[in-house]
């Protein structure tokens, strides 16, 4: 992707776009329910967002680096809707106790190390922790890839496959960190794929 960095492409942006849609039928629930319980809408629009994730994935100057980038793109805006959702519940807590049915404590800001309890707490950003527990894993075995195919490969099968378990175990890690292991299977398909997505995309017609 060098030397590309501000070009774009239509069909991404379009999945990207659907995929939120998606999201946000689910979280209004209603009427969407019905649509979304035991269909494959419920089955594909996750693992989709793991998906493009993979699709750009790029080692840049080294794992301090990589890091660095990751933390600004997902855990600062984790750290800012986590952090504030808790104030707001502070707050209302405080000015209107009788809206909940407990103290708010402070305590409750280390939900994210218990299990999947953030999903009680503020539902939508666990994404933002899985997706980057899951780059960061990538990361550390993407460097088989080069010499050791096969065997990166078996690592991420293995890793995946334990992640899958441990949900169908209702088995939740602290920091999504399980949800991160089963979405590495999908980051690994399409991995480092931006370039030739970049390169076939205008003979298809997929870019404005």
């Amino acid at each position: 992707m060098e030397g590309k960095p501000d070009k774009r492409i239509d069909f991404v942006d379009l999945t990207k776009g659907v995929c939120i849609i998606l999201v946000v039928m689910t979280h209004i629930g209603g009427a969407f329910d019905t649509l979304d319980k035991d269909s494959m809408l419920s089955c594909f629009r996750m693992p989709l967002y793991f998906f493009i994730s993979g699709v750009f994935f790029k080692s840049y100057e080294g794992l301090p680096g990589f890091i660095i980038r990751k933390i600004n793109k997902l855990i600062i805006p984790f750290l800012f809707f986590y952090l504030s959702a808790f104030l707001l519940k502070y707050i209302v807590w405080k000015i209107a106790p009788g809206v909940f049915q407990i103290p708010v404590s402070w305590q409750e800001l280390l939900v994210v190390f218990h299990g999947h309890d953030l999903i009680k707490f503020n539902p939508p950003i666990w994404f933002l922790l899985a997706l980057f527990n899951c780059n960061i894993l990538f990361y550390l075995i993407h460097f088989l890839r080069e010499k050791h195919l096969p065997a990166m490969f078996a690592v991420t099968l293995l890793i995946g496959c334990t992640g899958f378990y441990l949900g169908k175990l209702q088995i939740g890690l602290p920091l999504y960190i399980d949800v991160s292991m089963t979405a590495l299977l999908f980051t690994l398909q399409v991995s480092g794929s931006a370039d030739i997505t970049f390169s076939c995309s205008p003979a298809i017609g997929l870019t404005s």
